[in-house]
């Protein structure tokens, strides 16, 4: 009885406690923890995809070079001047 009293006591002074949703209103206290979870799971996967986002328009922008560059070298005839794939290994090393 003491426990319950103590609670009892803590949703008086404050009714806009936690305790007081999750003594009173479980299910509407378990719906506000839900939401406030997926929210903060909501902003990291939009952090996650703005950085996904610009990790792949680097990848494009560096490909684009390498493309340019390869076929400038390649029509000049010069195979020794091609540039390195920014990603992959030199072909000296395959």
């Amino acid at each position: 009885m003491y426990v319950l009293g103590t609670v009892f006591e803590c949703i008086d002074s404050n009714p806009l406690s936690p305790l007081f949703f999750s003594y009173i209103c479980p299910k509407r206290a378990r719906q506000l923890q839900l939401k406030m979870e997926l929210s903060q799971l909501d902003r990291e996967i939009e952090e996650l995809v703005a950085r996904a986002k610009t990790e792949i328009e680097e990848y494009n922008t560096a490909c684009k070079k390498y493309i340019n560059a390869f076929t400038l070298a390649f029509d000049d005839g010069d195979i020794h001047k091609q540039p390195r794939h920014p990603f992959l290994p030199s072909t000296q090393k395959l």
